[in-house]
C-alpha cells in the first residue's frame, strides 16, 4: 500500500484521488498506474543509454523531464512543432543518462533490528 501512496502523491501532488465516483475513481486508478508504466519505460530506456540499472536514474527527475515533454505536446499544433517537441524530448533524456544517481555504498554493519534502550526514558518537549 505503501507504494501505491507514493505514486500517487508523485503523480498527483495528493494521497487522495479527486473522483467522486466509482467509475471515476476506478479510471483515474487505471490512469496512474499507465502513466506510471510509461515513467518506468522511459527510466529503463535512459537507465540502458546510460549503462547503469533504472534505479540509479531518480524517477523524480524523469517524472519532472516527461511532464514537460507531454506539455509541450499537448500545445503542439503543428507536425513541424510536434518534431521539434520530440526532438527536444530526446535531449532531455540524454541529459538525464548524463547524471544518474551514485550506487549506493554497502553497510558498514550487518542489519539487525534494533534493541530497546535500557536507561531511563528522556521527557521530550513538543512545542
Amino acid at each position: 500500500m505503501a507504494k501505491v501512496n507514493t505514486v500517487k502523491l508523485d503523480m498527483r501532488g495528493s494521497a487522495l484521488l479527486q473522483s467522486h465516483t466509482e467509475l471515476t475513481a476506478m479510471q483515474e486508478v487505471a490512469a496512474i498506474v499507465l502513466a506510471n508504466a510509461i515513467l518506468a519505460r522511459q527510466r529503463a530506456a535512459v537507465a540502458k543509454a546510460a549503462k547503469v540499472t533504472p534505479l540509479q536514474i531518480s524517477y523524480r527527475a524523469v517524472l519532472e523531464q516527461l511532464q514537460v515533454v507531454w506539455w509541450m505536446l499537448s500545445v503542439a499544433q503543428s507536425d513541424s512543432e510536434i518534431n521539434t517537441a520530440l526532438t527536444f524530448a530526446n535531449r532531455l533524456m540524454e541529459n538525464l543518462a548524463k547524471r544518474p544517481i551514485a550506487k549506493r555504498r554497502k553497510r558498514t554493519c550487518k542489519r539487525a533490528l534494533r534493541q530497546p534502550v535500557l536507561t531511563v526514558a528522556k521527557v521530550v518537549r513538543v512545542f
